[in-house]
């Protein structure tokens, strides 16, 4: 009757304004049990990297910039809209990057290996050397996460670390509208509107 249906509303709008509570009392826990980030084992067991508190925090360090802020975001947490993930939302009809015929477009690829994106981390490798004084040779690990090394000082992290938001930005940017710009002409330009040396 009528007042089967109030209760079922009833309960359907608790459940809708407290779904913790509910989620606590399904698993009859009183209260909730921290729970690494789906990224953070993702990361661990692909590329065994632990998704420590500075790798969290580091976009936070270096901008204010919420686009570049997101972009590391939903790199850390393995949600960057490469065509593997588009193409499971039935967005694109392929999973290989739109470079390099053969690839599947993982993160890694998409921001690192990818052909059209591997002079582009020279050319920032160069730009650390030129503004800092001291080279850093970029891998998998340091572009997609940031480097923390003691051998630089705290203030050349935090530009380097930049940088690196930048030039994937600058990728991304490149590889979601097909520019035909080239990259370097895109980072720097990215670099001149976001990044100074003395920050």
């Amino acid at each position: 009757g009528r007042n089967g249906q109030q209760t079922v509303d009833h309960e359907a709008s608790k459940f809708n304004q407290k779904p913790k509570l509910i989620r606590q009392l399904l698993h009859g826990k009183d209260k909730t049990e921290l729970v690494e980030p789906h990224g953070a084992l993702f990361w661990k067991r692909k590329l065994n990297v632990n998704i420590v508190d500075e790798i969290w925090l580091m976009a936070r360090k270096v901008t204010k910039e919420v686009r570049l802020r997101e972009l590391q975001w939903k790199i850390n947490h393995n949600i960057y809209p490469t065509n593997i993930l588009l193409q499971k939302m039935k967005v694109v009809d392929s999973n290989k990057c739109n470079y390099c015929v053969d690839e599947i477009d993982f993160i890694e690829h998409f921001f690192f290996y990818c052909q059209t994106v591997q002079p582009l981390w020279v050319y920032v490798e160069k730009t650390v050397a030129a503004n800092v004084g001291k080279r850093v040779k970029f891998t998998i690990e340091n572009v997609l996460f940031g480097i923390f090394e003691n051998y630089f000082s705290s203030k050349d992290l935090l530009y380097i670390n930049h940088l690196i938001l930048v030039a994937k930005m600058s990728i991304s940017m490149k590889k979601k509208t097909m520019s035909v710009i080239p990259l370097q002409l895109i980072f720097d330009e990215n670099v001149r509107l976001r990044l100074t040396k003395n920050q």
